[in-house]
């Protein structure tokens, strides 16, 4: 229910910001979605979260100052969102989408971190 609520909250507040400048509207967007995808769906953990992070900050930085394009900023973020989700999903504590495929030897890793712990 609360990521519903957020998303709709993000929807509106896009939508209010396409009056002011639509660029903010789209980094919003763009921003507020792969959060979603990386807490919801493939369940990332923070370091690759923040990698992302820190690379949409920077190029969006180097779009603001034209060292780079507008284009280039979203496509190199969006490439790096699956690049980020395949390491993700290789690790043994991956538990977001698919995991059972990708990832069936969840359970057991639980048990033995839960045993250790």
């Amino acid at each position: 229910m609360l990521d519903a609520a957020v998303l709709l909250l993000a929807i509106m507040i896009c939508v209010v910001l396409c009056f002011v400048h639509i660029r903010i509207a789209v980094s919003v967007a763009f921003t507020v979605v792969h959060f979603f995808l990386f807490c919801n769906v493939f369940r990332l953990s923070r370091p690759p979260e923040l990698v992302w992070a820190t690379a949409f900050v920077c190029l969006m930085v180097a779009g603001s100052y034209g060292v780079v394009s507008w284009w280039f900023v979203y496509l190199a973020a969006a490439l790096l969102t699956p690049v980020l989700v395949a390491i993700e999903s290789h690790r043994p504590s991956y538990h977001g989408v698919w995991w059972k495929q990708l990832n069936p030897q969840l359970p057991e890793w639980w048990r033995e971190r839960c045993a250790r712990e």
